[in-house]
């Protein structure tokens, strides 16, 4: 829990700026789902790398492309035993690059963790992250199993993917749902201006007070599915 805490100014500063952007356009389009995203990629890297990550927008739509792909369709998936047709429809040897493209990366962040701990006195400001935190279970965890770099490289993805798609498309899908009913929509915001408009800026000390919004956040998530968005996003 302190860990999740030492991160919330990370949190607080992205949502501010994501709410400052929607400000700036208002009477204008805005394409929400993909503010969304923004908003979970920033955070979610942020606090996997605290910022050691000298690619960070690369990286961002690198990942958005990597999830596209996974995303559409394959026909190859309809008839598995037909060992050809990933090879004939492209798929796999598209899915074989990112594979390659997205390995390099990981292992370069992780070498960058490595030189910054081996240069204490160049990160003396810098908060232990995600990568660190793996790296020191590695070196010195005294885990009954060793954890390989393949193995680290594993997690950091499984917790991109969870923590940035998955979360962004929920938020979507729960948006979407009370622009379809007016009178849920007035509710949520009446909360939220009445919870925010005494303090005039947003923070997540009193986040647990709003009630109706956490309610129908969490009955959303139960109904919708995460991944229609990225799939339709491709076509």
């Amino acid at each position: 829990m302190k860990r999740v805490q030492s991160f919330r100014s990370v949190r607080e500063e992205q949502v501010s700026s994501l709410i400052r952007s929607i400000f700036s356009k208002t009477g204008k389009e805005i394409n929400l789902g993909e503010m969304l995203c923004n908003l979970s990629y920033n955070i979610t890297l942020r606090t996997a790398f605290a910022g050691r990550c000298k690619k960070h927008e690369a990286f961002i739509s690198f990942l958005k492309k990597f999830v596209e792909a996974m995303a559409g369709f394959n026909i190859a998936d309809l008839f598995p035993s037909i060992k050809f047709l990933p090879y004939l429809s492209g798929m796999r040897a598209e899915l074989e690059r990112f594979h390659h493209d997205i390995d390099t990366m990981l292992e370069s962040i992780i070498q960058e963790h490595r030189d910054s701990s081996a240069n204490p006195e160049d990160s003396v400001d810098v908060t232990e992250d995600l990568v660190d935190v793996l790296l020191n279970l590695q070196d010195h965890g005294g885990l009954e199993f060793p954890l390989t770099i393949n193995n680290i490289k594993a997690v950091i993805l499984d917790i991109l993917m969870g923590g940035t798609e998955t979360s962004s498309t929920l938020a979507e899908w729960a948006m979407l749902e009370m622009m379809k009913n007016p009178r849920i929509l007035g509710k949520a915001q009446a909360e939220v201006r009445e919870l925010y408009d005494k303090t005039g800026d947003v923070n997540e000390s009193n986040l647990d007070e709003l009630k109706y919004l956490e309610v129908g956040y969490k009955g959303n998530s139960k109904i919708t599915p995460s991944s229609t968005f990225a799939n339709s996003k491709r076509k």
